[in-house]
């Protein structure tokens, strides 16, 4: 019985670790969004801070995570308007 408990435990952790990585990747750095949006880090930062980033900043104290979703659907709306895809409104 003990070996059961200590697979159910593992793959618990294993759970947690994937759900972990998964919350991860759902939200960016600001180093990593300005990157994506080709603009440098410390531009990124300002932008935040003044409340002027292209899309939602999350402040969670001092930490600011940059939501992916939201990013990836400005610059996919970009991507379609180049390719003539949606007119501008």
């Amino acid at each position: 019985m003990g070996r059961h408990r200590e697979v159910v435990n593992t793959t618990k952790a294993q759970e947690a670790n994937e759900k972990m990585k998964e919350a991860k990747t759902k939200t960016l750095s600001i180093e990593e969004a300005s990157a994506e949006l080709g603009i440098g880090r410390t531009l990124g930062y300002e932008l935040a801070k003044s409340g002027q980033f292209p899309v939602p900043v999350l402040r969670l104290g001092r930490l600011y995570r940059v939501p992916a979703a939201e990013l990836h659907r400005l610059l996919g709306g970009f991507a379609e308007q180049a390719a003539g895809q949606v007119t501008p409104k």
